[in-house]
């Protein structure tokens, strides 16, 4: 069975190079070029992939580790008096979801209300998929960004900062030329939990 296939599949490979072979010079470099294209096309969608199916695992990762940090607290059921004020406290300044794409509505419906009461025009809003990672508290980093508005984007701050809601200002760019542009990363106190409205 085996050598049946094999002795099939070598009169195609022959009818192939003997195609190949009556190609022209020209035929034959455009055809490479097309295979090497497909090729290229090929290994970028396969890294594309594998990229997307990394980022989503590192996202439920994070998602499970916050659970079971949820779940221990309750369990050990510790806290005092003065840790339960700061639990409140942080509940009431922090961005709620019961889980990160929530929490991502809830910022992103945030800072284009406060775009549009500003009279902030066309920004483009960008909620990372993840929290930050190395801190205590999990932040949520949003980038704004569109045509410059010195005005605007103060009246957006400060509209930002009227809610109780806490958000830090981590960077603002300025870029100058022809077209002047702006970049404010913020980030936020995020919370999750069932007990966190969406």
């Amino acid at each position: 069975m085996q050598q049946t296939t094999a002795s099939a599949a070598r009169p195609s490979v022959r009818a192939l190079s003997g195609l190949i072979t009556r190609l022209s010079v020209r035929e034959q470099r455009m055809l490479l070029g097309l295979a090497a294209v497909l090729l290229a096309l090929g290994v970028q969608a396969a890294f594309s992939w594998s990229s997307a199916q990394r980022d989503r695992y590192l996202t439920a990762a994070a998602d499970l580790g916050l659970a079971r940090a949820d779940r221990d607290a309750v369990a050990r059921n510790t806290l005092d008096s003065f840790d339960r004020a700061q639990l409140d406290a942080l509940s009431r300044w922090s961005a709620q979801g019961r889980d990160i794409w929530f929490a991502r509505l809830d910022v992103e419906r945030r800072i284009r209300a406060s775009a549009q009461d500003a009279g902030l025009t066309t920004p483009d809003v960008q909620v990372a998929e993840a929290v930050e990672t190395g801190s205590a508290l999990p932040m949520l980093r949003a980038d704004v960004s569109g045509p410059y508005q010195g005005a605007a984007i103060v009246r957006f701050l400060r509209q930002l900062t009227n809610d109780p809601k806490v958000v830090l200002v981590d960077r603002l760019q300025v870029q100058r030329g022809a077209e002047q542009r702006y970049k404010l990363s913020l980030l936020f106190p995020v919370q999750f939990g069932k007990g966190a409205a969406s």
